[in-house]
């Protein structure tokens, strides 16, 4: 039981700051779209990718360096990216046409949407995995399914929770002037990050 609230509380400190995915499945509780799925798939996802991560994948990381620069540099790109696409509709501000839009997205398109976020970040694996790899190091082999199932309770509450809150407060949160607020302080968040892994290029570069 201690091995599992330390998985629980580990994946909440690393899953709650703010960023794309909680974004996207806030989103997608505002509109309501298939957004209890997308919650399902950002569970499954984490499963995976915590389980592989406390059976090696974080250690295989670690000593991947030209993996990380890659990771470094194409995730950064995407984070930009990603801020920019925030930053234009905060510009635009045609929230009304841009919600319509969303709610007719299919949801194989969703589904592929929500992957690409997941996966595509890289903090998923330059912070996610490594931490995760890195904590299971100091837990006992027969100990390690609770960490994961820890880790695993946290996100399936979380997201959950998520896509039931943006739901929830639709009435409001659909409201041009608070979605300009909500996409002008992830493309801040974003960026910061986006930043952050510069920097660690930057240093894993030339800080030899």
């Amino acid at each position: 039981m201690a091995t599992f609230i330390q998985g629980y509380l580990l994946m909440l400190g690393l899953i709650m700051p703010i960023g794309m995915q909680n974004a996207f499945v806030l989103n997608q509780g505002i509109i309501r779209r298939y957004h209890y799925w997308v919650a399902t798939i950002c569970t499954l996802a984490d499963l995976i990718l915590v389980s592989l991560s406390v059976y090696g994948l974080g250690q295989l990381l670690n000593q991947a360096v030209i993996l990380e620069h890659v990771l470094l540099t194409f995730g950064s790109i995407f984070l930009y990216y990603y801020a920019y696409s925030c930053l234009k509709r905060v510009w635009q501000n045609n929230y009304h046409t841009q919600s319509s839009r969303l709610k007719s997205r299919q949801f194989h398109q969703v589904m592929l949407t929500t992957l690409a976020i997941t996966l595509l970040n890289p903090h998923v694996y330059l912070d996610t995995v490594l931490i995760w790899g890195s904590y299971s190091l100091s837990v006992a082999a027969e100990n390690k399914p609770w960490l994961v199932a820890g880790g695993v309770s946290a996100s399936l509450c979380w997201f959950f929770l998520l896509a039931a809150m943006g739901s929830y407060l639709a009435k409001w949160l659909m409201r041009p002037k608070a979605q300009r607020i909500l996409d002008l302080a992830i493309a801040i968040v974003v960026v910061i990050l986006a930043s952050q892994l510069l920097h660690h290029l930057y240093l894993s570069l030339f800080s030899q």
